[in-house]
C-alpha cells in the first residue's frame, strides 16, 4: 500500500510539475537533460504499472498508474518545471544536517548506528535517545558523557563505567563471560 500512496503522490506531483511547465517553461538546462530526465520518468511509471494491486487496492492503484501516465505524456510534451519534486526527507546525509538520529524513514531502536561515508571510512552515531534516558533516570552529565563515550568506541552499552547495575540489564551473548560486542548495534 506504501508503494501505491508513495506512487500516487509523486506521480500527481510530476504531473502538476509539467502541467506549470506548460505555462511557464520547464526548468533551467531541462533542454541538455531532457532526455535522462524522461527516461528517469518513464522508469517510475514503469515501477508503478509493477506494484502489486492485491496489498494496495485496485481503486489506489488505478489512480497511481493513471498519475503516472499522465505526468509522462505532459512531461514529453512540456517538460518539467522541477527537476526533483518529491523526497522522503530525511535521508542519507542531509539527515546530519536536520539533526534527525535516523538516515532513513526507519525508526531508530539501535544504541549504535554505523554509516558508510562515500569518500571511505565509516561513522558511529549513538542514539541521542540514550542521554536523554539516562539524564531522566538521574545521571550527571558527566556520567552520561562517559557512558555515551562507551557506547561510540565500543558499540555496546555493557561495561560502561559509573552504570548502575539496575539500569541496563543487558543481555549477553551465549558465554556469560564475554558480553555481546554488537548487543544494540544496527549495521
Amino acid at each position: 500500500m506504501a508503494a501505491a500512496i508513495t506512487a500516487l503522490m509523486t506521480g500527481r506531483a510530476y504531473r502538476q510539475s509539467a502541467e506549470i511547465a506548460a505555462a511557464m517553461g520547464p526548468y533551467e538546462r531541462y533542454a541538455e537533460n531532457r532526455e535522462p530526465h524522461n527516461a528517469v520518468m518513464r522508469k517510475h511509471r514503469g515501477a508503478s504499472h509493477l506494484i502489486d494491486g492485491s496489498l494496495a487496492g485496485e481503486e489506489l492503484l488505478e489512480a497511481a498508474q493513471r498519475a503516472w501516465d499522465d505526468a509522462v505524456e505532459l512531461g514529453e510534451r512540456h517538460g518539467y518545471r522541477n527537476a526533483q519534486a518529491t523526497v522522503l526527507a530525511p535521508t542519507g546525509t542531509i539527515s546530519f544536517l536536520m539533526d534527525c538520529d535516523t538516515t532513513g524513514v526507519e525508526p531508530d531502536f539501535s544504541l549504535i548506528k554505523f554509516k558508510e561515508l562515500v569518500g571511505g571510512g565509516k561513522m558511529t552515531i549513538v542514539n541521542q535517545t540514550v542521554p536523554l534516558a539516562l539524564r531522566t533516570l538521574g545521571y550527571p552529565d558527566e556520567t552520561v558523557a562517559q557512558i555515551e563515550a562507551h557506547i561510540n568506541q565500543e558499540a555496546t552499552i555493557v561495561g560502561a563505567p559509573g552504570l548502575g547495575p539496575s539500569t541496563c540489564r543487558c543481555s549477553t551473548s551465549r558465554s556469560a563471560s564475554a558480553p555481546s560486542r554488537t548487543w544494540g548495534t544496527s549495521r
